[in-house]
């Protein structure tokens, strides 16, 4: 999980007791999950990664007005290998003050590192609201039902079970 503040995503976005026209602002915002400690490499046939956004600023950054429409567009990676991807639009769904929109993204590709989900958040300007920069947005990534292909795992000090033809096994 991470968690970033409308201050931290919004350099025009100050602290205010009344009401102001909330400002248009893009931003950057990435999320990691590691691979378990002893894997190295995975090459993944199927499975997703379940990312939730949680919206906690005063406003909804992708529909903050009757009209203006923003986005958040997903990119799942590994590396530089991209694994899947995805967009939020405020022209077809809301992430209103206090809600979490869930997204399932299947995947597939070969991970050598950490599973990363990199956002890019569009908000473009909106309505008057207050506006509070120590105010939350976060985001929550983890895998579901990865099959894979192969594994390159490190079995360091370790024994090692040897299945031969007939079923016997030996160390």
């Amino acid at each position: 999980t991470t968690t970033v503040t409308l201050g931290d995503l919004c350099s025009l976005c100050f602290n205010t007791p009344i009401p102001v026209p909330k400002p248009a602002f893009t931003a950057n915002i990435s999320v990691t999950a590691d691979l378990p400690a002893d894997v190295r490499a995975v090459t993944i046939t199927g499975g997703n990664v379940v990312l939730s956004v949680t919206n906690n600023f005063s406003f909804d950054p992708i529909r903050p007005s009757a009209t203006a429409r923003g986005s958040i567009a997903i990119t799942i990676r590994s590396g530089e290998t991209v694994l899947g991807t995805r967009t939020i639009s405020g022209a077809t769904r809301s992430l209103a003050p206090g809600t979490t929109a869930t997204e399932t993204i299947p995947i597939t590709g070969t991970i050598s590192g950490p599973i990363v989900a990199d956002l890019v958040l569009t908000s473009p300007p909106g309505d008057p609201t207050v506006l509070n920069r120590s105010q939350s947005f976060s985001v929550t990534i983890a895998p579901q039902n990865i099959t894979a292909w192969s594994a390159t795992v490190n079995v360091t000090n370790r024994g090692v079970g040897l299945v031969r033809s007939r079923g016997e096994t030996s160390a």
